[in-house]
């Protein structure tokens, strides 16, 4: 059950935590430290996660459950796609840095000559397609909190109405706040990029924790999930969805959905564009994206093979993820799967709103305004009316969620949003790698496109919710079935989906191919489309090629388009962006320009207005400022003639020499960079050389300090035993400076004899070839010296000798420890051998202290045993007076009875009636001694078990509580006297093969302990707790407990040890501890442990085997 106070402050801290996140990421990006982690590659490839939506997350293993491995074309398209992304994806990002782009229904318009009609039909088709997934999204957040509270209390189950409208508000606050701060879109936001990443990661860990409890938790591994689904797939028609096989049309068609789906959905062009701060990071996104996606596939299958062992129908595929957590009553993950949810939909909901905020204001709203003189104030406040387009967006898409519901349009419109996304394809991709592609072609294609995907997708989805009459889908519009909007011109056979994306494609292609062939556009457009070719190839350049007069007066130019950017921005942000675009181009302290200036300025100060406004309006209202006047551009024109004529070639030929030059700039840039490398590296070279010899210099220093500083002698000699260097401490302790020893050779510098030993050492390392270790003697001023010399060989490139190195280190004090050390162990030997003898001795009178101290022992433990049996005799006899005094009594009434009934007969007084009563009271009297007999043998039998047990070392099988309750029988007049209870805590009977002799040791001596030494003679209520139970299937355990006085902490750790006592001089020997310790650690191979605290009890805690026999080794 989920408890409604942990869902709420789970999912409060979880958007408090998104919210920080997002705020820090913001903050982050002022600090220089922090932006190498929100311009991270890694950020960026987990942000594009958000293609992986609430649909994704429950929807796609309801697909499995139902379609089989259709999902799988879903998943493998985005995957390929992606994988191969590099060009697309870089040429996009070149022209969103260079166009400023802001969506990608800016950026087809400003691939097509900054087309208006372009950007609002995309932006149509974009709303039209994403405001129902949007729904779908609130959807899968309402119907996962119905799920969860339904598993609560009746507070969760009163939100459900709430949700959608507080997760709404949210998210819109949410997109405000952190997305839309500022008017120019295209600055990167990256507090929501940082704060998308983290939410793929959760979705993704919750997703995989989903699968991992289905694998390990509801079934033993993979083996054991297929194993059940193919024994399921024999004998259930509900795998039969599951098992269905995709034609290969179908799957083709899914591919291309996804594929063009992972690109341009309006949210992926975003992250993946517009959000873009390095091109690089695409070659991260390349195989990160495809991972995650892999990751999440994983999974996909033994979540929904669970859910349908697990009785589930197919139709519930969507609910498995969350409804086995809850079923396998797991609180916390299944919270933790909602929350992964909530974050898939809402990465979404919130990248989603952004981008067509930022497309509706710019490209529906915007031109709106601009028609209506009343209205072109608002031009002024389009951040706000960005804010009010995200509220709007989200509320229109909760009121199609609210209105439509669970009907077959909501159900199915993911899929129908690929495929109105599919149908920027043709237009995006032609107007990238094409460059006849023309805006009419463009258009044509997108709004034939769009319009057939209205008919063959989104008009079936509106019959199917119940919206149309059903006559359309039976036999087509006014009865021609060659218009059936599902087999449209006779293609039958496919499914819907399939249908549609063919249809649209034919279409949408055929009507781009065809009209830019048939309508290239105009001079104009062509020359943007070849600057915007240049772009794409790298080209671009902005340097003039000639010179020009400086004849174009800037300020008043400045002013004039001020004006105009004054009715979009602020005064401020109109200078700012003025100041921006003069800086660029490198006019900004000049007050005179030439017409290429003047060119190049404009496009600067219009790619920098489309950030805000989109590329078709600040193309609109660059131009309506008259930036370049009808004169100045005609001027242009004649100064591009002119330049024609005088180099007497066609336009052609220029644009050939250009491209010429170009080519040869560039392999003369590259020529000079090579040189320029090699420059380099030889520099590197002759500063590695220079690096290298300073390194030698200071080694030979640091070397020549180290040997210096040597406290050993160290030196170098020639094949002739000259020497060639020598240390500080050679000459110090011989007493000799460089020159009397450099040159010469030990003849020279020691006496005779040592000269001799020396060379003599020196000629077999030289012979050899290996290094030597022996004891060499030389004079000092103070006497003679023992060194301990170590010398070798020196060897040349090819091995061969070339002098003899030596270190010595003097052992003189060494060799003098060592005669003192020897004198002092021949000491020791004589003293060791004294002082053997008298321990000998001592250890035989030790040896007999101990016999009689075990002798003792023995006859303490023998004594504890009878007084312990002596106890349990008197305690017998004392139980077993009861009964035989009863018998006694009765027998003795009988007997005096029968005496008077003997003189009746005597007497001849004996009535009828005196027989009667006679016989009565033999009867009773009979009765009452028989039962006080068996209660009196009942006590033998059991005192005799018990005595016999604790005396027979033998084993046997017996059952643990009927064994103990017998041993405390016994106790029972000792128990009486003290007034204390004993409880006794089996759940279970346990049977036991062991030594029961033990067992009533130990507990009778326990027993006998708690009563002597435990309670207090005043204590009201004097308790003893036994508590058995099993520990495993092999070993018992035993808690003895009283409620008594307790044990001191000194006394505690040595209450096991002999003669350790409480009641020294009242008759307790300090055995009886002892003797269970020796029982249970080593009669019955267990474990004892004592705790207490004063005034609180004692407690033991005992293990040992249930069988005896398989701790005994069969050896012994």
């Amino acid at each position: 059950m989920i408890d409604s106070g942990l869902l709420f402050v789970s999912l409060a801290a979880y958007l408090i935590f998104l919210l920080a996140i997002a705020w820090w990421g913001g903050r982050s990006e002022e600090q220089t430290r922090f932006v190498s982690l929100t311009r991270s590659r890694w950020v960026y490839t987990l942000s594009l996660s958000v293609y992986c939506t609430s649909w994704t997350f429950y929807g796609i293993v309801g697909s499995a459950s139902l379609a089989g491995w259709m999902y799988l074309s879903i998943f493998w398209g985005s995957i390929l796609a992606f994988f191969f992304s590099s060009i697309l994806l870089r040429r996009m990002i070149a022209v969103k840095n260079l166009y400023r782009v802001t969506s990608i229904a800016d950026f087809l318009s400003a691939r097509y000559f900054r087309s208006q009609s372009i950007a609002a039909l995309v932006t149509v088709m974009a709303l039209v397609g994403v405001t129902p997934y949007i729904a779908l999204q609130l959807k899968a957040i309402n119907n996962s909190f119905a799920m969860i509270s339904a598993q609560g209390d009746s507070t969760l189950q009163s939100f459900n109405a709430w949700v959608p409208v507080l997760s709404a508000g949210f998210m819109v606050l949410f997109t405000i706040a952190f997305g839309l701060r500022h008017l120019d879109t295209t600055e990167r936001h990256p507090g929501v990029t940082l704060a998308m990443a983290v939410e793929s990661l959760i979705k993704l860990a919750a997703f995989v924790c989903a699968g991992l409890l289905v694998v390990f938790g509801l079934f033993d591994g993979f083996s054991d999930l297929f194993e059940q689904a193919e024994k399921l797939r024999q004998s259930d028609e509900r795998m039969a969805g599951y098992l269905s096989a995709p034609t290969f049309v179908s799957w083709v068609c899914y591919l291309l959905v996804s594929a063009s789906a992972i690109f341009f959905l309006p949210r992926q062009f975003h992250l993946a564009v517009v959000e873009n701060a390095n091109p690089n990071h695409v070659r991260t996104a390349q195989w990160g994206l495809p991972l995650y996606l892999f990751l999440i596939l994983l999974f996909v299958i033994p979540i929904s093979l669970g859910g349908l062992i697990l009785g589930y129908e197919p139709t519930d595929g969507d609910t498995f993820v969350l409804q086995l957590p809850l079923q396998s009553d797991s609180p916390w993950l299944s919270l933790f799967v909602f929350i992964g949810g909530f974050s898939a939909a809402m990465g979404m909901i919130i990248i989603s709103a952004m981008s067509m905020s930022v497309m509706l204001t710019n490209h529906l709203i915007l031109p709106v305004l601009e028609l209506i003189p009343a209205f072109k104030k608002l031009r002024r406040h389009l951040l706000k009316l960005r804010w009010l387009a995200v509220a709007f967006f989200l509320y229109i898409s909760f009121q199609f969620n609210t209105h439509v519901g669970d009907s077959y349009m909501l159900a199915s419109m993911g899929i129908l949003s690929f495929v109105a996304v599919l149908q920027f394809a043709p237009a995006a991709l032609g107007g990238l790698f094409w460059r006849k592609a023309s805006r009419a072609g463009a258009l044509a294609g997108l709004l034939l496109g769009f319009m057939v995907w209205c008919y063959t997708l989104l008009l079936p989805a509106l019959i199917k919710s119940d919206w149309l009459s059903l006559d359309w889908l039976e036999a087509g519009p006014g009865g021609n079935p060659w218009l059936h909007p599902e087999s449209l011109f006779g293609l039958s056979g496919l499914d819907t989906i399939s249908h549609g994306v063919i249809w649209t494609l034919i279409f949408n292609i055929t009507a781009f191919l065809i009209v830019s062939l048939l309508v290239p556009g105009s001079h104009e457009e062509k020359e943007y489309n070849r600057e915007f070719e240049e772009v794409l190839r790298n080209e671009v350049t902005d340097k003039p090629v000639f010179e020009l007069p400086h004849n174009i007066f800037l300020p008043n130019k400045v002013i004039q388009v001020r004006e105009v950017l004054e009715e979009y921005l602020s005064h401020q942000e109109a200078v700012d962006l003025l100041h921006r675009a003069l800086e660029e181009k490198g006019l900004k302290d000049q007050s005179y320009g030439t017409l290429l200036d003047l060119n190049l300025l404009q496009k600067e100060i219009s790619h920098r207005l489309s950030g805000s406004i989109g590329a078709a309006a600040a193309h609109r209202a660059i131009d309506r400022a008259a930036f370049i006047n009808p004169a100045e551009r005609e001027s242009i024109r004649n100064l591009y003639s002119d330049l024609l004529n005088e180099l007497n070639i066609s336009p052609h030929e220029l644009q050939a020499k250009v491209s010429y030059y170009q080519e040869r700039e560039k392999l003369i840039v590259s020529h000079s960079e090579q040189q320029a490398e090699t420059i380099r590296l030889l520099q590197d070279q002759i500063q590695q050389r220079e690096q290298a010899e300073q390194d030698r210099f200071e080694m030979e220093s640091r070397l020549q300090s180290i040997l210096d500083h040597a406290p050993s002698v160290i030196y170098l000699k020639d094949l002739e035993g000259r020497y060639l260097l020598v240390n500080k401490q050679f000459l110090s302790i011989f007493n000799r400076t460089l020159d009397q020893v450099i040159g010469k050779d030990d003849f020279a510098l020691f006496s005779q004899e040592s000269a001799q030993a020396f060379q003599k050492n020196d000629q077999e390392v030289i012979t050899l070839g290996r290094p030597l270790e022996s004891e060499e003697v030389a004079e000092h001023k103070d006497g003679v010296h023992t060194y301990m010399s170590m010398k070798f060989p020196i060897f040349d490139q090819e091995g061969n000798t070339i002098a003899s190195g030596g270190i010595s280190t003097d052992i003189s004090d060494r060799k003098a420890a060592e005669e003192r050390l020897r004198t002092f162990n021949q000491e020791l030997e004589a003293r060791v051998q004294e002082r053997t003898q008298s321990l000998q001795t001592s250890n035989e009178a030790l040896q007999n202290t101990l016999k009689n101290l075990k002798t003792t022992q023995d006859q303490l433990i023998q004594s504890e045993k009878m007084a312990s049996l002596g106890g349990l005799v008197a305690g017998v006899a004392h139980e077993i007076n009861t009964p035989v005094g009863i018998g006694v009594t009765a027998a003795s009434s009988l007997l005096k009875e029968t005496e008077q009934l003997m003189e009746k007969m005597a007497d001849e007084m004996l009535t009828r009636s005196d027989l009667e009563n006679y016989l009565a009271i033999v009867g009773e009297s009979s009765q009452l001694v028989l039962s006080n007999l068996e209660k009196a043998a009942e006590l033998v039998r059991t005192f005799k078990l018990v005595a016999v047990d604790q005396s027979v070392e033998d084993m046997r099988s017996f059952m643990l509580l009927e064994y103990v309750k017998d041993i405390l029988f016994s106790l029972k007049p000792a128990l009486s006297q003290a007034q204390v209870k004993v409880d006794i805590d089996c759940t279970s009977e346990i049977l036991m093969y062991s030594y029961p002799g033990s067992l009533s040791q130990i507990f009778t001596n326990l027993t006998m302990n708690a009563l002597k030494h435990g309670f207090d003679p005043h204590q009201a209520e004097k308790k003893i707790q036994i508590c058995i139970r099993m520990l495993d299937e092999d070993q018992v355990e035993v808690v003895f407990s009283d409620n008594g006085r307790g044990v001191a902490a000194d006394l505690l750790n040595k209450m096991f040890e002999p003669f350790v006592t409480t009641a020294r001089g009242q008759g307790g020997s300090g055995l009886g501890a002892h003797i269970v310790y020796n029982q249970v650690t080593r009669k019955l191979h267990g474990t004892i442990q004592a705790s207490s605290e004063p005034g609180q009890g004692l407690t033991l805690r005992m293990s040992w085997p249930r069988d005896i026999r398989e701790t005994i080794d069969p050896a012994i």
